[in-house]
């Protein structure tokens, strides 16, 4: 074992994390994911074996049971020397909770009652590994677990399925009129009233503030899209909290017409999302209904941009669109570069994360587009009024 100056702390790669965070990520792993609880055992031990304090936060995980240290990776020895004579015996495999509990039962007596972890505490550590604690629906982890699986199903079976990006219009408005605990109350019941409309195959996942996404098994698009104008309508007809009345926007996306990756299809929904705030919200769009790419405007105000290799270098816009900008620099940035672009037009200054698309030299300056990746409700009133300043 490495030894350690402070217990209580171990080291994972170049960060120190505190035995609750390592607590944290096991019972992630071990509840959260599909796949053998043994396989999951073994690639653990792999990673973080050597940390001082692992064995003693696995034992305490997964079966409830108090060990220093020392104890718990002695124990851990002694259970995986018992757990080969059974199989020898047997003649066949058996679960490590089982040799667990037989050597609790037949060999260490010293520990009355030996328990594993109860059905209650089980299901505990489950639901906090797969399900937002906010709304009651599924984390954004598990549900892309979910969908992975789903994908799988439809490759294997030459199916189809689709998936419904949803986000709360104007929610910052709501937090900063009414106060954080008016927009949980709203999350919360926006996720309910969501939950009511879907089939029992159907998974509502948050993946973040106000964003949720639907996954619908063997169903096209034209059914997402169905499933979305009902949620409009039902949403329109909701008051919630402090007679609150809350609309959203939504995109489509259908495996495997328009994408055949995770990635690729929540980009591809997430466009049609984006698409929908640029052209007046309350409206669920497919990928047939962004034509962003003729939406160009001519523009020019003073701009700059910064990167991690550079705090700030100054140019001019030249047009701008409801995706992106193209803007003239002495001083390009690289192509792929993330970086923040800092505008200003009649209506104030304004920054915006993007990433670097192109880079064209020009006879005295350098002519750069970028495509933006800060993209929420405020963005996109910014970038209209760019159009207009």
């Amino acid at each position: 074992m490495n030894e350690k100056k402070f217990r209580g702390t171990v080291s994972l790669g170049d960060a120190a994390v505190s035995d609750r965070d390592l607590q944290t990520r096991l019972t992630g792993a071990l509840f959260g994911h599909s796949g053998s609880l043994d396989s999951t055992i073994t690639r653990l031990v792999r990673e973080y074996g050597e940390e001082q304090s692992f064995f003693s936060v696995l034992f305490d995980t997964l079966f409830e049971l108090k060990l220093d240290s020392h104890e718990a990776s002695e124990f851990y020895g002694r259970i995986a020397a018992h757990r080969r004579n059974i199989e020898r015996s047997l003649g066949r495999g058996i679960d490590f909770r089982v040799a667990v509990l037989d050597y609790l039962l037949q060999i260490d007596r010293r520990m009355i009652d030996p328990k594993i972890v109860e059905y209650r505490s089980f299901e505990q550590k489950t639901r906090l590994a797969t399900v937002d604690e906010l709304t009651g629906v599924s984390n954004r982890r598990h549900f892309e677990d979910v969908l992975e699986r789903e994908l799988n199903r439809c490759r294997r079976y030459d199916l189809l399925c689709s998936v419904l990006f949803l986000d709360i219009d104007n929610f910052k408005s709501v937090n900063d009129t009414h106060g954080h605990q008016v927009g949980d109350d709203v999350l919360k019941a926006f996720a309910s009233l969501v939950s009511t409309f879907l089939r029992s195959e159907d998974t509502i996942g948050r993946l973040g503030g106000e964003e949720f996404v639907v996954l619908m098994p063997q169903t096209p698009q034209e059914g997402a899209l169905r499933l979305g104008e009902r949620l409009l309508t039902a949403t329109r007809s909701t008051v919630y909290r402090n007679e609150l009345s809350v609309t959203f926007s939504g995109g489509v996306a259908e495996f495997p017409e328009h994408a055949v990756s995770l990635r690729d299809l929540l980009d591809v929904a997430d466009r049609g999302l984006y698409y929908a705030k640029m052209t007046g919200k309350a409206r669920i769009c497919s990928p047939s209904d962004d034509k962003r790419g003729s939406h160009r405007f001519m523009a020019k105000h003073p701009v700059a941009y910064s990167c991690a290799k550079a705090r700030r270098h100054p140019g001019i816009m030249r047009d701008v669109s409801l995706t992106g900008i193209s803007f003239e620099t002495e001083r390009p940035p690289d192509v792929g570069e993330s970086i923040t672009l800092t505008i200003e037009n009649t209506h104030g200054t304004y920054t915006i994360g993007s990433q670097v698309v192109w880079v064209q030299p020009g006879d005295r300056r350098y002519r750069a587009g970028a495509r933006y990746t800060d993209v929420h409700d405020e963005t996109v009133n910014k970038i209209l009024s760019f159009a207009s300043g």
